[in-house]
């Protein structure tokens, strides 16, 4: 088969023909945004190729058409800066690896297909596609979570009730899981002794809490409390402080993190002078926020105790 091309606006997409099919099979180029075509000279894009976009270090959004059926193995894989995709809400047959080492990817989008402006998912709450969006972007990172990369179900009660489930897995695991074959595999670096394995696993289990809570669809209580608990049983206090340190280290610009962090409890009284301690000079708007709180939370405290002197 022979290899066509056609521009982007800082590169070029090629493809090759097969029965009336077009198939992209390589990216080059350093386009930020890169909106797959529906048709090329009249024939339908089925496919996205075996690494087709891989290591694409300029690419942070990617719109794949109605037209395309499977993303085949490691399409966009370590994409650096890829953070959205935009996915058609169809059967998309998705191949080994397809996001591998995309680590700032946040939000794969559903959108739901032209002939398709009526369906369930069009009428479908804004709040229930942001969600979603930000659930579905995780699941490549997710051990065993294949079957949930999956842009025809995501969104649907089944598939969030799967999704909390796997979650739940994940939480239940020991955290030494998996070590062993990290090592016989030799895929350890120089710091990947047990001690810091164990505390990069239990930070992934506490961004995946903080990521479900803060995208809470479909979230029945008793899963709730499961995460609120894994949260605030690692702050500071605590034997382990990953919830903290995930807080601190990576999210502490983020309001909505760090308000969710006050909201559970995760700061309180007894852990206040430590966790500003800890804070130092870094982060100033949470810190702040947390020294309201503080006072907030001292002067209903005097109000509780002005009433007995009445």
């Amino acid at each position: 088969m022979t290899e066509k091309s056609i521009q982007t606006e800082k590169g070029t997409l090629y493809y090759v023909v097969k029965e009336d099919r077009i198939t992209v099979t390589t990216y080059h180029g350093n386009d930020s945004v890169v909106e797959l075509p529906a048709k090329i000279n009249g024939l339908p894009v089925r496919k996205v190729g075996k690494k087709a976009f891989m290591n694409s270090r300029q690419l942070r959004r990617i719109v794949v058409p109605d037209t395309v059926k499977k993303l085949s193995e490691w399409a966009f894989a370590y994409c650096d800066l890829l953070e959205e995709v935009e996915l058609p809400k169809r059967q998309i047959t998705m191949g080994t690896g397809v996001f591998l080492g995309d680590k700032r990817l946040s939000k794969i989008v559903l959108r739901a297909r032209k002939k398709e402006q009526d369906s369930d998912w069009a009428r479908c709450s804004d709040k229930l596609k942001n969600d979603t969006a930000a659930l579905l972007a995780v699941v490549p990172f997710m051990e065993d979570g294949e079957h949930l990369l999956n842009a025809k179900d995501a969104g649907n009660e089944d598939w969030i009730n799967k999704w909390d489930a796997r979650l739940v897995k994940i939480l239940e695991e020991p955290d030494e899981k998996g070590y062993t074959d990290v090592i016989l595999c030799g895929e350890e670096d120089i710091n990947c002794n047990l001690e810091n394995f164990v505390k990069d696993k239990r930070k992934k289990k506490v961004r995946f809490c903080f990521l479900r809570l803060l995208n809470d669809s479909g979230l029945q209580k008793d899963i709730r409390v499961i995460l609120e608990d894994y949260l605030i049983s690692h702050i500071v206090g605590c034997a382990s402080m990953e919830t903290w340190l995930v807080l601190k280290e990576e999210k502490g610009h983020i309001r909505e993190y760090y308000e969710l962090y006050a909201k559970l409890g995760c700061l309180n009284c007894d852990n206040y002078d430590a966790t500003l301690a800890d804070l130092g000079e870094k982060q100033p708007e949470m810190k702040a926020y947390f020294m309201r709180w503080h006072e907030d939370y001292r002067q209903k405290e005097g109000d509780f105790f002005d009433i007995f002197e009445l």
